[in-house]
């Protein structure tokens, strides 16, 4: 019984957000856009989770002399930042995507813009990053496999030819 109760539940959520993985490009914008809003508006989580393929990871890059390099699973990056997201006036979207896709796989590079403020924290900033995605089309959907992003900073511009 509760095997069916879960793979009900699996079939609606994919349900409710199927326009989000029809396409490369939609499933890109819904990843920046569920966790986007004002700090008194609920974030979609679990919009943000159906993206992600099962086991896929996350890392970032915090760069600086001696680059940090964090690498997640979507859980833990969701336990771990889903509560400053959640109290922060946040907005990120797309530039520009590069796509190039091969069969059933792509990668996809894609700029994106970023401002917030977080009242608690008394912190706010805006800029620009870069997001490498790599994309899986299965069960006739497509999926975040991993991505990997990092923030613009004055040491490390991002190139002209991929912001225009």
């Amino acid at each position: 019984m509760l095997l069916v109760s879960l793979g009900t539940n699996a079939t609606n959520l994919d349900s409710l957000y199927q326009d989000d993985v029809s396409s490369i490009e939609k499933l890109c914008d819904a990843m920046l856009s569920a966790f986007s809003g004002k700090a008194d508006e609920q974030k979609d989580w679990k919009r943000f989770e159906n993206l992600f393929l099962p086991g896929a990871t996350q890392l970032d890059i915090v760069g600086g002399d001696e680059p940090e390099l964090n690498v997640l699973t979507m859980e833990d990056f969701m336990e771990g930042e889903k509560p400053w997201y959640d109290e922060t006036n946040f907005s990120e979207w797309t530039i520009k995507y590069t796509i190039r896709q091969f069969g059933d796989m792509a990668s996809v590079i894609q700029p994106f813009g970023y401002e917030y403020f977080n009242a608690g924290d008394l912190d706010e900033d805006e800029g620009v990053g870069y997001t490498a995605f790599q994309l899986v089309n299965k069960d006739g959907r497509w999926w975040i496999v991993s991505l990997i992003w990092e923030s613009e900073t004055e040491e490390n511009k991002i190139a002209d030819k991929y912001m225009k």
